[in-house]
């Protein structure tokens, strides 16, 4: 398989034929799985927000709820037309103090005793950096010296917004609850800052959120993550009072964000940062990578969110809100396809639906609120590519996916060997081992068919996307129910074994003008090292034959045949970039070595043993300014 193109990072064409040739070079035998996520964490529930460039604030309604939840069963039935085995869903970090807002300043129930007032800070909160380090034990309490959980439950029922998430659907299309729809997770209880928060004060903004949890049946929710937070404005993440509160309480897992290097893992970005003491404060919290996006926190419409892009990126920006979702669309598809796992950013403002039909979204007239804009426009752009699905997975369980990952990278040594027929003409079935003798995790593995005997292992499958098996027992032999034919040149089995060692997206690389690919030989090992830089290994051997001779791929194929009457002539040569330098080397030493030679300012290539593609290692940037923000009302800032 050769693709006579250029290859690039940002383009979707390049992404799509990634999967093509991978799936092709691994006969659809793929160590790890193919799975992608689309995460809509939605922060603020229960506060208003101060809209940008307008005098007005605005909280969810009723109404904006209900128009969401019957969006959302539509959509996912339109998905699972398009992508079977799709499900997505919107999950809300809560503030629960913002119901006792609402019975204070929309009901007055505080002014006849009904219900107390809802926390007042005695101070301003200060202003800090993003990434500022409170020195521990530090700082003033901006909690009332006095304050306790004081609220009876009834006064959570009287906001209408709690009492719709704190109770399922019974009412059929006239939806009445919808707990059993959304999902939930902590977002602090007043969303103080937690950069320079006290130790007092960020257990209480936890325990009095959980407190809030229990009583408001927020807990009961189908999809409710107990050791998560969204951190407020995404703070607190080099706070060693804060995190040491967080996880006193039983928090594991919080999210932070992709525009800020800091928290993003520098070694891979498929995987999580897990707090130390040195980079900040306390050890042991997971922080999950998390996108931002240009629909800004404190939009509530096309107006504020478009005026918002024209401010902050007046270079890129134009007044026009199908120009904002033309660039979201590209970009999100993107890491779609990629299958990068992060969460993307919205808050409870960008549900607002505006009575008029606004703006079109792929030529279906509204009103939409600005979240279902963008993910109607990204998901129209996806399912245009694959039939692939597409799915939400809780705030939890996504910080048990990315620590899953991260530990198998580095900790399980893992390897996947084909097994071939005496003739070498098919795979008749493979070996699942690791390296690593204390590995109790498991190791996924897709293939394109059924096995024989799962033999403890189990499998997960959706739509019609091929099955996963997750294998925990080391070495595992599996047999395929129906053999792979291998196309092209076929095993010698009197020679037994032709050893290539590489970095398989080395064989791909972008080049002026051609990305070339070797044959590929009859069992495929991949494996992770300790540094989780994981190598490809083709080996072409006979389960019949016990040789042990071996030899570089100077065999006389047509492949290799090409490649050295293509690299005699200096012209030809020159033409297609570094191919000719990386064959040359593997025929002199049997490898092609990572990162070999290239161009100053290409992108470096890792390969993704899990997603099954090569990536280029972003430089992060951050994106429109577009960052994590405070609040300024007194009383949910």
């Amino acid at each position: 398989m050769v693709f006579f193109t250029t290859f690039a990072q940002w383009a979707e064409a390049s992404i799509y034929m990634n999967h093509i040739w991978i799936n092709w070079a691994f006969r659809g035998i793929i160590p790890g799985r193919r799975q992608v996520l689309l995460g809509l964490q939605v922060d603020d529930l229960l506060l208003p927000t101060a809209v940008y460039a307008a005098n007005y604030t605005y909280r969810l309604t009723v109404d904006d709820v209900v128009n969401h939840a019957k969006w959302q069963v539509d959509l996912n039935k339109r998905l699972a037309a398009s992508n079977p085995g799709s499900e997505v869903f919107l999950e809300f970090g809560f503030n629960g103090n913002g119901a006792f807002i609402y019975d204070q300043t929309v009901l007055g129930l505080d002014k006849n005793g009904t219900c107390p007032i809802s926390v007042t800070y005695t101070g301003p909160q200060p202003v800090t950096s993003l990434e500022y380090a409170k020195p521990p034990g530090t700082g003033n309490d901006l909690w009332p010296a006095n304050q306790t959980y004081n609220w009876p439950d009834k006064c959570i029922f009287y906001d209408p917004i709690a009492k719709m998430f704190s109770q399922n659907n019974t009412g059929g299309d006239n939806i009445n609850g919808v707990s059993d729809l959304f999902a939930l997770v902590s977002h602090t209880f007043t969303h103080e800052g937690e950069n320079p928060i006290t130790y007092a004060d960020s257990k209480r903004e936890i325990t009095y959120n959980q407190l809030f949890q229990a009583k408001s049946l927020f807990d009961k929710a189908k999809r409710f993550s107990p050791n998560g937070v969204i951190p407020p404005a995404i703070t607190g993440l080099h706070n060693a009072d804060a995190i040491k509160a967080w996880m006193e309480a039983g928090i594991n897992y919080v999210v932070g964000d992709n525009t800020r290097a800091p928290l993003r893992n520098q070694q891979s970005d498929r995987w999580p940062i897990i707090s130390t003491a040195a980079d900040n404060g306390f050890p042991g919290l997971v922080i999950i990578p998390r996108w931002a996006n240009r629909i800004y926190y404190n939009a509530d419409g096309v107006a504020s969110d478009v005026q918002e892009w024209l401010d902050v990126s007046p270079s890129q920006a134009t007044n026009s809100m199908a120009n904002l979702l033309s660039i979201e669309r590209a970009t999100t598809a993107q890491y779609l396809l990629s299958l990068y796992h992060d969460p993307f950013m919205f808050h409870q403002a960008n549900l607002r639906v505006w009575q008029d039909p606004g703006v079109s979204v792929n030529g279906v007239a509204g009103p939409w609120s600005l979240i279902q804009m963008w993910t109607e426009s990204i998901l129209d752009e996806f399912v245009q590519y694959v039939n692939w699905p597409i799915q939400g997975l809780k705030h939890d369980d996504i910080g048990r996916d990315f620590v899953d990952r991260m530990n198998r990278d580095l900790y399980s040594g893992f390897s996947v060997a084909w097994t071939t027929s005496s003739d070498g003409a098919s795979i008749t079935g493979f070996t699942v081992d690791s390296s690593n003798s204390s590995w109790s995790g498991e190791i996924p593995v897709m293939i394109p068919g059924d096995v024989v005997n799962l033999l403890g292992a189990r499998t997960s499958q959706y739509g019609t996307d091929p099955s996963t098996l997750w294998v925990s027992k080391f070495p595992t032999s599996f047999q395929l129910k129906t053999p792979i034919k291998i196309q092209g040149t076929k095993v010698n089995v009197t020679s037994a074994a032709i050893s290539l060692t590489t970095a398989l997206p080395s064989l791909t690389l972008p080049t002026t003008s051609l990305v070339g690919s070797f044959p590929v030989s009859d069992i495929i090992s991949a494996k992770s090292t300790s540094a989780a830089s994981a190598s490809s290994s083709l080996r072409a051997s006979s389960t019949t034959s016990s040789a042990a001779a071996s030899s570089t791929a100077t065999s006389d194929s047509d492949v290799t045949r090409f490649l050295n009457t293509l690299c005699a002539d200096s012209t030809t040569a020159a033409s297609v970039g570094n191919l000719c330098t990386l064959w040359n080397a593997f025929k002199q030493t049997g490898k092609i070595q990572k990162r070999l030679v290239l161009p100053e300012g290409m992108p470096v290539y890792d390969w993704d043993d899990e997603g099954g593609h090569p990536e280029a290692v972003p430089r992060w940037r951050k994106r429109d300014g577009h960052q994590a923000h405070g609040r300024h009302s007194k009383r949910h800032q």
